[in-house]
């Protein structure tokens, strides 16, 4: 249903719209420009996350919404980061966007329509994967998918603290 798609990398090999290095904040002329913008395994390779994320946050219009696809376990050397969902989901939180999907799932390297096993999808929120946080998921590859929408009261200046030791912490300390 868009009317208008842009790309955006480091370099114009693949014929990107935008050449842009996302360790580097984006121009202004770009900012509130975006509609939806797709992360479908870009931020693990940008080493400056929290400039990427700050980045993401300028492109977007009040309303815009991110999805992130982003790898989580073994994933080694497939980008500078293998993240944990807790990150998308207290980030997000604590700059005040909207949470729409947060799910973790497991997945086959050579996964097809015709071959490997069905995925396995778990809706995360904080807490809910904690019986597999130490070594419960073994040598299962795992993917995270968050969605996030900017509200009028979204901002990207907030570094979170994680939400495991928030809620620790619930009585004494806020973002």
């Amino acid at each position: 249903g868009f009317t208008t798609v842009h790309s955006l990398d480091y370099s114009d090999y693949e014929g990107a719209d935008i050449v842009h290095d996302l360790n580097n904040p984006v121009p202004e002329h770009l900012h509130d420009q975006y509609d939806f913008i797709y992360d479908g395994g870009t931020l693990e390779h940008v080493f400056d996350f929290p400039q990427s994320l700050r980045n993401v946050h300028d492109l977007l219009k009040v309303g815009g919404v991110v999805a992130h696809a982003a790898p989580s376990h073994n994933h080694v050397d497939h980008g500078f980061y293998m993240y944990s969902p807790t990150v998308f989901w207290d980030y997000y939180n604590a700059n005040l966007y909207k949470v729409l999907k947060s799910y973790i799932y497991e997945y086959e390297t050579e996964h097809t329509a015709y071959t490997g096993t069905p995925w396995k999808v778990y809706e995360y929120s904080p807490a809910a994967i904690e019986h597999l946080v130490a070594g419960g998921w073994g040598r299962k590859r795992l993917g995270i998918w968050f969605v996030a929408e900017k509200t009028e009261k979204s901002r990207c200046d907030v570094i979170p603290q994680q939400g495991a030791y928030r809620n620790t912490w619930a009585d004494t300390t806020s973002y």
